[in-house]
């Protein structure tokens, strides 16, 4: 593996950037060793109202629960655009996310300005990588109980889980995203809430298993289908600390677990 980039340099780039880590605590802890990490790569398809589009996904998950996840964009005049090879080059258009393993979720379009998600867009993020590995099936994704929240009003208040069986366990499920309660009235707050990407009250997800195997779902806000073909997982070479520092592709802070 090429020889680890300065720890300062790293904290400097970033802070220019406007993350959250700083030079002088990238400088101070020690150099954390590389490590097997966990990989996966899948493709994807999205089909709405206003236009369809596709494309490869590519993430890495490290020992601490932190996560990185590349997207590459197919364009319909570029073969080389959309592959998994791209999504690992940063080839033509994508995104990063990295979930540095604080809570947060951060988000930048390739060679674009970082920003921070809100909270919910985190969470449904996190959701949605849970489910493309386990098939959609939500039970073995083990969604978070905090993304659900009964309404007054509603039946079996004491339900805690994020999904409603609407049809037999082999049929779809609806996992719900309801937005927190801040005390607004409830029109004014939904549509504040959607404004700003938390969701509103009934919206959801029908999660189901798609055609190859892979994850299906079908979002009631955003009239749209998305589908996740089955993930090919690998245990690949890396330092997590570069692995969440989106300053450069994927592939070139990762290697063959036979190449270290």
């Amino acid at each position: 593996m090429r020889r680890r980039r300065q720890p300062l340099l790293v904290g400097l780039a970033v802070g220019l950037a406007g993350a959250s880590w700083s030079a002088v605590t990238l400088a101070a802890e020690p150099e954390p060793a590389a490590c097997a990490l966990q990989s996966y790569v899948a493709p994807w398809r999205v089909e709405a109202l206003l236009g369809d589009a596709a494309g490869t996904a590519a993430w890495v998950r490290c020992p601490d629960g932190a996560w990185r996840l590349d997207v590459a964009l197919a364009a319909p005049d570029d073969p080389d655009t959309g592959t998994a090879a791209a999504a690992l080059g940063r080839l033509g258009e994508g995104w990063t996310a990295v979930a540095p393993g604080d809570g947060s979720v951060v988000m930048q379009a390739w060679d674009g300005p970082l920003r921070t998600l809100e909270p919910a867009q985190a969470d449904r993020l996190t959701v949605l990588l849970a489910l493309a590995v386990n098939g959609g099936d939500p039970t073995r994704a083990a969604v978070a109980p905090a993304v659900w929240r009964q309404r007054a009003g509603d039946r079996d208040l004491g339900r805690r889980v994020p999904w409603e069986t609407r049809a037999p366990a082999a049929a779809p499920l609806l996992l719900v995203w309801p937005a927190d309660d801040d005390g607004a009235a409830p029109l004014a707050h939904d549509l504040a809430c959607r404004g700003l990407g938390r969701g509103g009250a009934g919206e959801g997800w029908r999660v189901g298993a798609g055609p190859d195997g892979g994850a299906r779902l079908e979002a009631s806000r955003l009239a749209a289908t998305l589908e996740l073909g089955p993930p090919q997982g690998a245990v690949r070479w890396g330092d997590p600390l570069e692995v969440v520092l989106p300053l450069w592709p994927l592939g070139e802070v990762l290697a063959e677990s036979d190449d270290r």
